[in-house]
Parts: structure tokens; C-alpha cells; sequence
């Protein structure tokens, strides 16, 4: 996994910033599921403080409240 810099996600334009925000949810996700406990700890606090930054910076672009009604796939 990579290490989550914020400094270089904020150096990003708007779309490449939703992609990393994006990708960053995904593996917090795969380590919550995981049965070792400090990574369930890091994937929640990596889960946590990729959704807030989703909602500062894309709030005022008229994007879904949160980022995980924005990756959530509806069920057919």
C-alpha cells in the first residue's frame, strides 16, 4: 500500500484529486476487512480522514454529501 501524502493529493487538479481520494477509500475499506487489528486501526482512521477531505474539497462542486454515497454502487 501506498503511503497517504496529503500534500501531494492537494498539488493535484480536481479529477486526479477525486482518483486518489477514491483509490485511498478503497484500500481503508480492504484493511477494515482485514483480520489483523493495527491495520483494521489504520483503515479506519485512513477511512475517516479521506471522507472529510472528500467533503472539503468537492462539497462546492455539487458532489454527493459524502464519498461513500459517491462510491456506493446501487443494487440491481
Amino acid at each position: 500500500m501506498r503511503k497517504f501524502d496529503i500534500r501531494k493529493i492537494r498539488k493535484l487538479a480536481a479529477p486526479q484529486r477525486y482518483g486518489e481520494l477514491y483509490f485511498y477509500f478503497r484500500e481503508a475499506e480492504q484493511l477494515i476487512a482485514s483480520n489483523f487489528p493495527d491495520a483494521r486501526r489504520y483503515g479506519k482512521r485512513l477511512k475517516r480522514r479521506v471522507e472529510n477531505l472528500y467533503n472539503q474539497w468537492f462539497k462546492s462542486l455539487g458532489h454527493p454529501g459524502s464519498l461513500v454515497q459517491a462510491v456506493s454502487v446501487p443494487e440491481s
